[in-house]
C-alpha cells in the first residue's frame, strides 16, 4: 500500500495462482471487513434518530456473509473479465494474473474495513476504495502488459464492469440472505 509502483514489479513475476491467492491473501484480509461488519451492526448498532441506537445481530451476520462472500466472488468474477476482455485490447492476461491485479488492488479497501466495526464511520471505507482504485489504475499496465494507446480504454472498461460484478454479487448476496431470514436491516419493522 504505501509503495505500490515497486510493489507491482515485484507481482508480476511472482508465481501464484488464484486459489492460492484467494486462499492465502484475499480470504484473511477479507475477514477484516466481515468481522467489523458482523461486530458493528449485530452490536454497536447505529443511530436511527428518535428511535435511538439499533443493533441486531441478524444484521451484522447478513452484513458479515456479504461482505466476505461478495469479496471473493467479486475477485474472482473481475479477474475472469480481465482474463476474457484482454484479447479484445490485444494483450493477454491469464486468469492467475489477473486474480493477482485484483486481489492485490481490494488491499486498501479490505483494509479500511475496520470502520465497519463502528457504522457511523463506515464512509470512511470509501476512501480505502478510492486508493484501491489508485492501485489498481498503478497495476493495470504492469500486469496487463497492455500497449499505452489502449490503457486507457482496458482499464475504464475493466472498472465499469468490475463495479457492475460487485453490484450484481451484492445483490444476489442479498437475495440469498433475505430468503433465509438474514435480511438488511431495511426488511425489518420498527
Amino acid at each position: 500500500m504505501l509503495t505500490p509502483n515497486s510493489a507491482w514489479e515485484i507481482i508480476k513475476n511472482e508465481e501464484t495462482d488464484i486459489g492460492d491467492l484467494l486462499k492465502s491473501y484475499v480470504l484473511p484480509l477479507a475477514l477484516i471487513p466481515a468481522v467489523s461488519s458482523f461486530i458493528g451492526y449485530g452490536f454497536i448498532g447505529f443511530d436511527i434518530g428518535l428511535f435511538g441506537r439499533m443493533a441486531i445481530v441478524e444484521w451484522g451476520i447478513s452484513a458479515a456473509l456479504q461482505s466476505f462472500i461478495s469479496t471473493l466472488l467479486s475477485v474472482f468474477v473481475i479477474a475472469w473479465v480481465i482474463h476474457h476482455l484482454a484479447p479484445k485490447f490485444e494483450c493477454d492476461v491469464n486468469l492467475d494474473n489477473a486474480a493477482k491485479l485484483i486481489g492485490y488492488s481490494y488491499t486498501p479497501v479490505l483494509i479500511f474495513g475496520i470502520f465497519y466495526i463502528i457504522p457511523s464511520l463506515s464512509i470512511l471505507a470509501l476512501l480505502g476504495g478510492l486508493y484501491s482504485l489508485y492501485i489498481l489504475y498503478l497495476g493495470f499496465p504492469i500486469i496487463t502488459g497492455v500497449s499505452e494507446a489502449r490503457k486507457s480504454n482496458f482499464m475504464i472498461v475493466s472498472i465499469l464492469v468490475s463495479i457492475g460484478a460487485f453490484i450484481l454479487v451484492s445483490i444476489i448476496m442479498g437475495a440469498i440472505l433475505g430468503t433465509v431470514g438474514l435480511g438488511s436491516y431495511s426488511s425489518y419493522n420498527f
